[in-house]
C-alpha cells in the first residue's frame, strides 16, 4: 500500500504491476441505532367514544436492565388480557386471563386507586355543591310565578 495521501496524480509514485498513477480509495463508516419506542394501535371506539380494544407493543427495561419486548391486548368486551414478554436471552412469557380479573397493576395499585378515589370524592362533592347552588338560584328565580 503507497502512503501518499491528497497528492496529485501526475507526482504520485507508478504501480509496480500496471504502472498506472491513479489511486481506488474505498472508505468504509458504520454505525449501529437501535431506537427504543411504543406502538399503539385502537381496534375499536364504542358509540361514547371509549376504546374497548387497544394493543400495545412497546421496548421495556426489566429489573435486569435488559430490555425486553413487551406486548398487551386489553379487551374490554371480551374481558380479556394478553401479555407476551420476549427476553433477549430467548424466554418468552405469555399472560392470558380476564381482563376484569387484571387488578392491582400499573395505574391500579392500590396506593395510586387511593388517590384516584380521594379525587373522585372530592370531585363529587364539588358537583353536589355546585348543583345544590343551581337549584337554589332556580328556586329563588321561580318562585312566586305560576307554573
Amino acid at each position: 500500500m503507497l502512503a501518499e495521501t491528497n497528492v496529485p496524480g501526475e507526482e504520485r509514485t507508478s504501480c509496480r504491476d500496471c504502472g498506472s498513477r491513479a489511486r481506488v480509495v474505498r472508505r468504509s463508516t458504520s454505525d449501529r441505532l437501535t431506537i427504543r419506542d411504543r406502538l399503539s394501535r385502537i381496534l375499536g371506539i364504542d358509540a361514547r367514544g371509549r376504546v374497548f380494544h387497544k394493543q400495545t407493543i412497546r421496548d421495556s427495561r426489566s429489573h435486569d436492565r435488559t430490555i425486553v419486548e413487551w406486548g398487551q391486548v386489553f379487551d374490554h368486551r371480551g374481558d380479556k388480557y394478553v401479555e407476551d414478554l420476549a427476553f433477549a436471552d430467548g424466554r418468552r412469557v405469555h399472560v392470558e386471563e380476564r381482563l376484569s380479573e387484571h387488578t392491582g397493576h400499573g395505574p391500579d395499585k392500590p396506593e395510586l386507586r387511593a388517590e384516584r378515589e380521594i379525587a373522585k370524592a372530592k370531585r363529587q362533592a364539588e358537583r353536589t355543591e355546585r348543583k345544590a347552588l343551581r337549584d337554589k338560584q332556580y328556586r329563588e328565580r321561580t318562585r312566586g310565578q305560576p307554573e
